[in-house]
């Protein structure tokens, strides 16, 4: 069923739901499965999880030299702490990244990501950014309309994050 036909059985339906508010988080909700969809399908033809590219990904976007504590992974991922131990494993052993010594507490032994896993990220990111572009290109949006849609969409981020107790820039 289509998004659009969810939102008229709503409306039609359970008109006490239908709020533009509702709206919103429906749409929002079935951009973000729709893209993720997309960037997997990109992905898989790496022999990568998107859980493994999205640490790939995080890594690349840190300042260099794009390292991380395991901690500020799962935070940024919303992944536990056991599932990127997994994640980690399997990166290291592709060679993607590297985890280098620290004595003391393991969480506190950084992910460095190794020039493999950043070529691999950024030609990763490349051909998902193409893929989504062909699939929104029906859409007709400017670049313009892109960067509006991103503002009011960090508006009501900022806005979820604030009631949740995030600080900004966390």
């Amino acid at each position: 069923m289509s998004t659009e036909q969810t939102i008229d059985d709503i409306r039609t339906n359970w008109p006490d739901a239908a709020s533009p508010q509702m709206e919103c988080l429906l749409l929002i909700q079935r951009v973000a499965r729709l893209l993720k969809e997309n960037a997997q399908e990109v992905v898989s033809t790496f022999e990568l999880s998107f859980t493994e590219f999205e640490v790939l990904a995080a890594l690349r976007a840190s300042q260099p030299p794009h390292k991380l504590l395991p901690t500020e992974l799962y935070d940024a991922m919303l992944i536990s702490s056991g599932g990127l131990t997994k994640v980690l494993k399997s990166l290291e052993m592709q060679g993607l990244i590297s985890r280098p010594d620290h004595c003391g507490d393991r969480r506190q032994r950084p992910v460095a990501l190794l020039p493999k896993g950043r070529r691999l990220a950024e030609r990763g990111l490349k051909m998902i950014l193409a893929a989504d572009e062909e699939a929104t290109m029906a859409a007709s949006m400017t670049d313009a309309n892109f960067r509006r849609v991103a503002a009011m969409l960090l508006r009501l981020a900022s806005s979820l994050e604030s009631a949740q107790g995030i600080p900004d820039g966390a």
